[in-house]
């Protein structure tokens, strides 16, 4: 061939490759027809790789696909991008196991991390049509048009996290963190005007409103269960938890604890409340001052204290001051006795002072049984009532005898001579 000729042929296939690349001139159909690909095909504009008809789509694969490097997928028309794992029967698309299941794998590397699904929403600098961004969004749509009948679902989860260990895995792995959920927020920079968040809700259930087709027989708006073993400190809900300020910390061993600079406040294990302690004794313990701007409700209706007296004192018993000991009280041994300081209450309605093994609880006012001797008169509804010769009993009042100091109080019930037993009495020193 001349020189002449071969630069010629080889401007001409520059040129024609030039229009193939251009569009100008088509690519003729090509097949694939192999034992690895079987029907794979290329035509001018679509390309399909293990398919058994001509594909319809751009790029269409029937099979796994398997890529070493990042995978990109921009979409210049706003369209979605869509996942969807699904085996059509009877014309019905069925989803099988997993509509889109993605792994991340971190292996032989001292240091880097691994993100399973992650999402970005970049607002633009221009002024948005849109009134919202939504990083994800998951909805469990029940049914299609025009169905009936009944269907049993297990459960519907909006989002699951595990943390699994393999089964055949010895290595130990330590963990200084596990989030189940975990939202940050960052300012991004000192440049720019601010951005101002009027409301922000870490985890916002909505209220339904009135539903009339959808019953739910509990709402839990977030529920926890404690796990009984392999747990050092089981903390349901903590917030900032640093013991200083207003710190919440609900579910601590099943306990619910509020920290503040001006106390504690403790729901224990037991159900005892404790405000200013952290060890409630009582149902109800306040290591602290309390004011009242309403009523105080009590069951029983007398005001007693704790007194040092140097016997057991049995309820009911009529308690005279103790001349031979200072801030102490014994039972009293004689009638009309101006000594008479009240009568050992049960069950006082307001008791004050501190317990103590050498103490008992003497009422001053209100209604408490007392122990009364009617071999000195029978007793009858609204009779006064001072101490008798019997040591601890109490007996009719003669006025003509009465002075001033004598007075324990009034009976409310009667009973009749020549007995030794308690009345309801109303207790009012004088």
């Amino acid at each position: 061939m001349k020189k002449g000729m071969f630069n010629k042929l080889w401007i001409l296939s520059i040129i024609l490759t030039i229009m193939i690349l251009a569009g100008f001139v088509p690519i003729a159909d090509a097949e694939w027809d192999d034992a690895t690909y079987p029907g794979s095909t290329i035509t001018s504009d679509k390309v399909g790789i293990g398919t058994t008809s001509e594909p319809t789509k751009a790029l269409e694969v029937n099979g796994d696909a398997s890529f070493s490097e990042g995978v990109s997928i921009i979409t210049t028309n706003q369209k979605s991008l869509g996942i969807m794992n699904t085996v059509n029967t009877d014309g019905l698309y069925r989803f099988n196991t997993i509509a889109a299941s993605i792994t991340g794998m971190l292996d032989g590397a001292t240091t880097g991390s691994v993100t399973g699904l992650s999402a970005r929403l970049i607002l633009s600098n221009t002024e948005p049509t849109a009134a919202g961004l939504v990083a994800a969004d998951y909805t469990a749509q029940l049914g299609r048009y025009g169905t009936s009948g009944i269907t049993d679902v297990d459960f519907i989860i909006g989002a699951k996290y595990t943390l699994n260990r393999r089964y055949d895995n010895t290595r130990d792995y330590n963990i200084a963190e596990s989030y189940g959920f975990y939202a940050n927020l960052e300012e991004g920079g000192t440049a720019g005007t601010a951005v101002n968040v009027t409301n922000h809700y870490h985890n916002y259930l909505r209220d339904p409103g009135n539903l009339t087709k959808v019953r739910i027989d509990n709402l839990y708006g977030m529920y926890l269960t404690k796990m009984a073993s392999g747990i050092n400190n089981n903390y349901g809900i903590v917030l900032d938890g640093d013991g200083e300020g207003a710190d919440i910390v609900f579910g601590e061993d099943q306990e619910t604890k509020l920290y503040g600079k001006a106390g504690d406040f403790i729901i224990d294990t037991s159900g005892k409340v404790g405000i200013g302690t952290e060890s409630p004794e009582e149902i109800l313990h306040v290591a602290g001052n309390i004011q009242g701007d309403g009523k105080i409700n009590a069951k029983y209706q007398d005001l007693a204290e704790w007194l040092m007296t140097t016997k057991d004192l049995t309820p009911g018993t009529v308690v005279m001051i103790d001349t031979e000991k200072i801030d102490h009280v014994i039972q009293s041994d004689r009638e009309y006795n101006t000594l008479v300081a009240g009568v050992v209450s049960a069950t006082p309605g307001i008791l004050l002072g501190e317990e103590g093994k050498d103490k008992a609880i003497i009422a001053h006012t209100g209604r408490v049984k007392v122990k009364v001797d009617t071999s000195y008169g029978e007793i009858k509804t609204g009779d006064l009532l001072v101490t008798s010769p019997a040591k601890g009993y109490a007996m009719k009042a003669d006025r003509s005898k009465l002075e001033p100091g004598m007075l324990l109080g009034k009976a409310l019930q009667p009973l009749a001579e020549g007995q030794k037993g308690k009345v309801l009495a109303l207790i009012t020193l004088q």
